[in-house]
């Protein structure tokens, strides 16, 4: 298989596009990595359909945000094309799992505080119950994504970058192939 050639996986598994300018050096994300900040990324062509469903948007885009997952690096957000039937779950929705994950990094310790001191059993047990919570959450959450991807729609574009570099991240097959397509001379891999 060739670094352009994007691979066949199963519906709702997501792909990645790494697309790279010509002065994309690992020294420079090295030094970069110590202070953050804006940097020049290739910007991603998606063409002219829905970046969700694939279907006609008529001329109507969404604004998505590019960034690090931690924040450290970013971008000027990108216009993408979404259709009205898919402005509300088009790109992704980082807010919810990052409220999941914090509730897990709280009711895990805390659950194992309560259950190692014998004095605050409750505690443990309020843990307990927080991490069922978020385990729940998390999995309404991808069964929310799933149903939609079901539908024929694909939620959850999203672009990540590092000094001159940018991630493509998409369930959409389709997407990932015009987007390797149209940014040919930036394509470094795809999986």
């Amino acid at each position: 298989m060739s670094a352009n050639e994007v691979p066949r996986k199963p519906d709702g598994k997501f792909y990645a596009v790494v697309l790279r300018r010509a002065d994309f050096s690992h020294a420079n994300v090295a030094v970069r990595g110590g202070i953050g900040g804006a940097d020049l990324v290739p910007v991603p062509d998606f063409g002219e359909p829905c970046v969700c469903c694939d279907g006609d948007a008529a001329g109507r885009t969404q604004k998505v945000e590019m960034t690090s997952p931690g924040g450290h690096f970013h971008a000027d957000p990108v216009d993408a094309p979404v259709c009205e039937a898919c402005g509300d779950h088009a790109m992704e929705r980082t807010g919810a799992s990052l409220m999941a994950a914090a509730m897990l990094c709280v009711s895990i310790p805390l659950s194992l505080l309560g259950f190692f001191s014998y004095q605050m059993p409750a505690i443990g047990f309020g843990g307990l119950a927080l991490t069922a919570v978020a385990f729940a959450w998390v999995a309404r959450m991808h069964n929310a994504r799933l149903a939609h991807t079901r539908g024929g729609h694909y939620p959850g574009l999203s672009l990540l970058v590092a000094p001159r570099q940018c991630v493509v991240r998409t369930p959409n097959r389709a997407l990932a192939e015009r987007v390797v397509a149209r940014n040919a001379e930036s394509v470094f891999r795809v999986r």
